[in-house]
């Protein structure tokens, strides 16, 4: 079980990814609206309970998702 002083819930919205980069809600992460991964975009996300994929979320050919639940 994930315990991270001072987790919240993490909404991530309006961006492109086109890096590396990892991200962390407790107990939820929310993605969406008109949020991307590009193609050289490469995105961990972990969360306690659930994480959802809200519209405008996409990822280009060739980027890169992985999602963690730690229940």
């Amino acid at each position: 079980t994930l315990q991270l002083a001072g987790c919240q819930p993490l909404v991530l919205s309006n961006e492109m990814i086109t890096t590396s980069q990892e991200y962390v809600g407790c107990p939820s992460v929310a993605i969406g609206p008109n949020w991307s991964i590009s193609n050289t975009g490469d995105v961990s996300v972990m969360a306690e309970e659930w994480v959802t994929l809200g519209s405008g979320f996409s990822i280009d050919l060739g980027g890169r998702l992985q999602i963690d639940i730690d229940d």
